[in-house]
């Protein structure tokens, strides 16, 4: 599955931060292809493309066939819809 999975920040290692970074890590590992989404990024998002996971701060780049969007938050929620 294509999956986007959006969080507020990913710029610094904190709850949401990092359970989103474990997630993504374990999807892609599990054969699904993982797009994280966040306004913010930071080191976190650079250890995420370290792994080989697609990120971005703009929607706009994001190929619209997604599957599954796991969000952690609801102002990036309806952002995404």
């Amino acid at each position: 599955m294509k999956i986007l999975m959006i969080n507020h920040t990913l710029d610094y290692y904190a709850g949401s931060e990092t359970f989103t970074y474990t997630l993504a890590v374990e999807l892609q590992r599990e054969g699904h292809e993982i797009i994280c989404f966040s306004p913010k990024l930071g080191p976190l998002a650079e250890r995420i493309r370290k792994k080989g996971i697609e990120v971005t701060d703009d929607l706009s780049t994001i190929d619209t066939d997604i599957d599954v969007i796991h969000a952690h938050h609801r102002h990036e929620t309806l952002i995404a819809y």
